[in-house]
């Protein structure tokens, strides 16, 4: 594993922040891709509570924003989750079952995001962790919500 990199944070560098990472290779919703996004940060800053962690502590007293990435496919979100293990970085995969939304969703356990963080300045992320993330894209409200084409 590398040293840690400065987390490159919008705003005060001291904000702590949590990270949602959705698959990209399996299709969702904008409610299921919401949805599941939540599961993820909720379960990042569960389990970092649970674990007594000052930066989940911090993150939950200042409920700043969060953000949300979108990851390639389910080996990349494994490979995240791997190096935020060996570093004891907070990370939830988020398993959902019992729901039905073909074609990906069929009511079988299905991975479809990574919580990860809380991070802040005590945290930097780690430099091999940031350079599996750059692989991401950030998504925003235009990328969730379907575009009307017109005629």
């Amino acid at each position: 594993m590398e040293g840690r990199a400065a987390l490159p944070l919008s705003g005060k560098a001291a904000t702590p922040r949590l990270y949602a990472i959705l698959r990209s290779d399996i299709t969702m919703s904008p409610g299921k891709a919401a949805a599941q996004a939540g599961h993820a940060f909720m379960g990042a800053l569960l389990d970092g509570l649970l674990a007594r962690d000052g930066a989940s502590a911090a993150y939950a007293r200042l409920r700043p924003g969060t953000k949300i990435v979108q990851s390639a496919p389910l080996s990349a979100l494994l490979e995240i989750q791997a190096v935020a293990d060996a570093y004891g970085i907070p990370a939830f995969l988020v398993i959902d079952s019992g729901h039905i939304e073909p074609p990906h969703f069929d009511g079988s356990p299905t991975p479809t995001a990574l919580g990860l963080g809380p991070f802040d300045a005590s945290r930097p992320i780690p430099r091999d962790l940031a350079r599996v993330m750059k692989r991401a894209r950030m998504l925003t409200a235009a990328t969730l919500v379907p575009q009307e084409t017109t005629p």
